[in-house]
């Protein structure tokens, strides 16, 4: 057992279950390896850049997946959770963001 592996996916697990966003035990484990994956390339150059690059990309999709089901009624997520409350604000003329848009809101800033 490698501690930091074991507390990056203990960290996953409760900043997802946080957020509103459902996963399984196994969708925990191959998060924490793509997410730790994706952090890692961020800062380096050539292969490890772009396979972080790729993840990321995956990663926008898999929450689009979330932010679209969490719409329509086929994903359950908390009332009041941070998911619930991205899939379902309405911007300034009463629409819902665009499901781009709020899958990428994840840098903390307010709506605007």
């Amino acid at each position: 057992m490698v501690l930091h592996d074991e507390v990056e996916q203990l960290l996953c697990g409760a900043v997802c279950q946080w957020a509103g966003v459902p996963l399984t035990e196994a969708a925990v484990r191959q998060r924490t390896r793509e997410f730790s994956a994706m952090i890692d390339g961020a800062g380096s150059v050539g292969p490890r850049h772009w396979k972080g690059l790729r993840l990321r990309s995956r990663t926008e999709d898999w929450t689009r997946s979330i932010i679209d089901g969490a719409r329509i009624g086929h994903v359950s997520v908390p009332a009041g959770s941070p998911a619930e409350i991205i899939a379902f604000h309405r911007n300034m003329d009463g629409e819902l963001l665009d499901t781009k848009v709020a899958a990428a809101r994840v840098d903390g800033s307010p709506f605007n």
